[in-house]
């Protein structure tokens, strides 16, 4: 028979088949399976070695196949149920509300269902967790990734075990649930809300029972920045302090045999109230089955047990793999069992105070092995991580304990409860002082592109070899050398040599443009980034940055601003605020307003070369030439749209138009030959722009429109694209997402759309 950590890990790779490969690679990967088991069998006598392992190779991949079968399956399940559209639906609510500019936002439940919940703030008011209330609204599916390789929030939602998101129009009913575990929860809530302010009380809400929605965006923020945000959930820590806390007292009161009984139930109990997000969920059954091998008098394997976890939370819902929450508690788990040990016998030299030498030792090892993995997913660093671990951590113990006989004072109506409010109050505001005083410590964080699975792989097998093997050494200098050079020349080739192309990439960042250019010798140009002008929903920091990260652009050689309205400038700001920016160029025009005021105060701040555009300019870039064809120098407007910068870029015997938000007026004043291969529509598509004759000038093949889905402002409008349409094939981002061209140097285009 397989192992459990086999079984587990067959089970995980059918998982990650469902999940990231397609039908034909899965049965590919199965045919080559068969064969190699054919030619085994062709060849017994060569093979007999071989044979005894035949039916662990068949179970592993039947294992495989199961998995992958009840990933799609699931995947199906989540996207078939529900449809876009108007629903009408009893729903109980299961969080407090998270406020957003417009909406409370709710978790809530449909018999085991699960929806966000959106509710206008205006029409609305706020819910208390376990109300039931029937509404009528619409149904949307959640969003895939619009942008390519970048946050998939369908997978994400649908790894929480959520199915969309419900807009409501009207709530008919609200009533009480009688559901003990929600009652509990919102009573938990309601006791520390009235014994401490809400930013206290959703702190202590989050380390208690795991809801976070109280806990406002700036705490979060910085608990992010200093590498303890693990602090504000449910973790393991929790379970081992209710361990100890319930084994001492159930122990005394019913002996030492029938207590780990009772343990076995409040942990389950305790997992449910605490939301069973995947970290609680793990440790918890991990306790339980080191309960188990005690009462059966069995040595417990932690590893064995680690193993068994992720595959019952997986047999639940295997789209959990993909969960953040998931990879880093079990990953910064196993971390830890393999590196603690050998961390500690190396800084116990330095550190003899048992409680700081644990304390590090931990953390130590958790960053250790998360190091690539929270570059990956985001793109950051905290390297004052350590030292807040180090003081927080053992703190934020003391504060759990201190809650938990709070609540149940408070419950018991106990006549000095002030003083443990006050005690508790103080090492609050010390704590979340000391993390607010550590994130605005000066590099704090350092931002690092997004790593390739290559170098991710290439950490790890460093890492095993080098902690788990050390009686190699020898031979892992050896492969270490090699591998850096391996690596090295892989860079060398990837990153050194010319590719025959340029790549444009029309980024989706909703109602606004944002166009990212990388030439052949791998500069990078930016063109606009996108914004919003309601909200408060940063386009820069959510989806502009992080772009770019992935696509290892730390450094930006030139960002052109065409205007500044604030969908194409305002995601330009976290761009020059976090990145390395070269030069800025925007148009030689009077556009001041508070935008183009703190870029320009950026720049300055920043030794940012400017220029200043002009009609007649030609700025050269590694074979391209950008040639500025409107406005003329100091040209004033009262549309700041027809300020708007148009350049022709040209590379080889191809051109694309980017005409920023230009309309009919100034496309009727552009002279000289502007016919272009790739047009970037005018003003995203506005029946403003666009006019007949500027297309008849520009001949595009291909016309970009830059657009959201689902605007407000009838964008593209239709006359516009039956106009575009005699000329050009159309691709929008709102269906396409983003739209990468690649335009070759013998002058060939091919266009790939994130979503076909």
């Amino acid at each position: 028979m397989l192992s459990i950590i086999l079984v587990t890990l067959a089970y995980i790779l059918g998982i990650v088949w469902g999940l990231y490969l397609e039908l034909n690679q899965v049965l590919a990967l199965i045919l080559f399976f068969m064969i190699f088991v054919l030619v085994i069998l062709m060849n017994k006598d060569k093979f007999k070695k071989l044979l005894k392992y035949y039916p662990k190779v068949i179970l592993f991949i039947l294992i495989v196949l199961l998995g992958y079968l009840y990933t799609i399956c699931t995947i199906q399940k989540f996207e078939n149920k529900y449809s876009n559209g108007r629903i009408n639906i009893e729903l109980t609510i299961l969080s407090p509300p998270s406020k957003t500019a417009y909406y409370y936002k709710y978790y809530v439940q449909n018999n085991k269902d699960k929806f966000l919940l959106y509710i206008n703030i205006k029409h609305g008011r706020e819910y208390d967790i376990g109300d039931n209330i029937i509404v009528d609204g619409f149904f949307e599916m959640p969003e895939t990734s619009r942008n390519i390789g970048s946050f998939n929030y369908r997978r994400h939602l649908y790894s929480t075990g959520v199915y969309g998101t419900i807009k409501v129009i009207n709530i008919t009913q609200v009533k009480s649930n009688s559901n003990i575990i929600l009652e509990i929860r919102n009573g938990i809530r309601k006791i520390l809300l009235e014994l401490f302010p809400k930013k206290y009380a959703g702190i202590l809400n989050g380390m208690l029972v795991g809801e976070t929605n109280d806990i406002s965006q700036k705490t979060i923020e910085a608990f992010n920045i200093t590498g303890t945000s693990h602090l504000l959930a449910v973790s393991g820590a929790n379970i081992s302090l209710l361990i100890t806390i319930t084994s001492v007292i159930f122990s005394k009161i019913f002996g030492k045999k029938f207590s780990e009984y009772l343990i076995i139930i409040f942990i389950i109990f305790f997992i449910i109230i605490s939301g069973s997000s995947p970290s609680v969920t793990r440790a918890g059954i991990m306790a339980i089955l080191n309960i188990i091998s005690n009462i059966i008098l069995r040595k417990p394997s932690t590893i064995n047990n680690i193993f068994l976890s992720a595959f019952f939370i997986l047999i639940i819902n295997p789209l959990s793999l993909s969960n953040t929450g998931f990879i880093l508690s079990y990953v910064a788990t196993i971390g830890i069992i393999y590196l603690e040990k050998d961390v500690k016998s190396r800084i116990q030299k330095f550190i003899h105070i048992p409680l700081i030498l644990e304390t590090l030792s931990v953390t130590i090892s958790a960053q250790i092995i998360l190091f690539p993995i929270l570059i990956y997913l985001f793109n950051k660093i905290s390297i004052i991580s350590i030292l807040a671990n180090l003081i927080i951590v053992p703190a934020s113990s003391i504060i759990t304990i201190f809650s938990i006989v709070t609540i149940l004072f408070s419950c018991l109506k106990f006549p000095y409860i002030s003083i443990l409010v006050k005690s508790l109050f103080c090492l609050l505001k010390s704590i979340t002082t000391i993390t607010d005083i550590l994130s605005k410590t000066r590099f704090s964080e350092i931002i690092l592109p997004t790593p390739s699975i290559i170098v991710i792989i290439f950490f790890y097998a460093a890492i095993y070899l080098l902690l788990v093997y050390k009686k190699y050494m020898t031979y892992i200098k050896k492969s270490i050398v090699i591998i850096i050079i391996i690596y090295s020349l892989y860079s060398y080739i990837y990153y050194i040599k010319p590719n025959n192309y340029i790549e444009i990439s029309a980024i989706d960042v909703g109602q606004g443009d944002a166009f990212y250019i990388e030439t052949p010798r791998h500069k990078k140009i930016l063109i606009d980034g996108g914004g919003s002008e309601i909200g408060d929903y940063d386009v820069g920091e959510k989806i502009l940055v992080p772009y770019l990260l992935d696509r290892c652009a730390t450094e930006i050689d030139y960002v052109f601003i065409s205007h500044s309205h604030a969908d194409h400038i305002e995601g330009i700001l976290p761009v020059l605020k976090r990145l390395t920016v070269s030069t800025l160029i925007i148009s030689d025009t009077d556009q001041k307003n508070a935008y183009m005021d703190e870029v320009i105060e950026i720049c300055r701040e920043k030794n940012i070369k400017i220029i200043r555009a002009k009609k007649g300019d030609t700025i050269k870039i590694d074979g391209l030439n950008f040639k500025i064809l409107h406005p003329r120098s100091k040209d004033n407007a009262e549309n700041l749209n027809n300020l708007s910068l148009v350049i022709q870029m040209i590379y080889g015997n191809r051109s694309m138009l980017f005409t920023g938000d230009i309309e009919k007026e100034v496309e009727k004043n552009i002279r000289g030959n502007i016919r272009s291969d790739i047009l970037k529509v005018p003003h995203h598509g506005g029946n403003t722009s666009s006019s007949k004759e500027f297309l008849k000038k520009v001949m595009p093949k291909i016309a970009i429109i830059s657009v959201a889905k689902n605007n407000n402002y009838d964008h593209p409008h239709l006359a516009t694209l039956n106009r575009l349409r005699e000329y050009a094939t159309i691709y929008m981002t709102k269906d396409s997402g983003e739209i990468n061209i690649r335009i070759y140097r013998n002058g060939k285009i091919f266009i790939r759309e994130c979503i076909k």
